[in-house]
């Protein structure tokens, strides 16, 4: 179900309309949640997801402090957005704490990353730039989360 999200975060910010990306916005952060909720039936490791926690919560202070700024009126869903891939990422590590593989933390770690891309891209400084550094980070992170399927 996550990469159906994702499929339609996808399809979405093909568009340049603000209804559209606000729409991509939605779509990727259900992807998130639904990608949180598969590695929760994995099994979280606590000591791991509080040492997640702890470094993800930096990374996001940084991120927010960066991005925030130039976000305009888009202040609440970019906030919840970037609140569901930073738990994406602490329940991914919790996973691997509790015994997952090493391609669940490190395809979340590199969807984060893409999605610095896109925020830069929409925000910040938009140009190919972000595409070419945040596509391969992005489709490397959805087959190494896809890989995980069922296994």
């Amino acid at each position: 179900m996550a990469l159906v999200f994702s499929w339609a975060g996808d399809l979405l910010l093909t568009y340049t309309s603000r209804p559209a990306f606000l729409g991509s916005l939605v779509t990727f952060l259900l992807g998130h949640v639904t990608y949180s909720i598969a590695f929760g039936v994995v099994g979280l490791n606590a000591a791991a997801a509080a040492v997640a926690t702890i470094a993800m919560t930096i990374i996001g202070f940084f991120a927010w402090r960066w991005l925030g700024p130039h976000v305009g009126d888009m202040i609440g869903p970019v906030a919840a957005y970037l609140v569901a891939i930073t738990v994406m990422v602490v329940t991914a590590v919790a996973a691997f704490g509790a015994g997952a593989t090493t391609l669940i933390p490190i395809g979340a770690i590199l969807f984060y990353a893409s999605d610095i891309a896109v925020a830069r891209n929409r925000f910040v400084a938009p140009g190919v730039v972000n595409r070419m550094w945040g596509l391969p980070l992005y489709y490397l992170a959805q087959v190494l989360l896809a890989s995980t399927a069922g296994g």
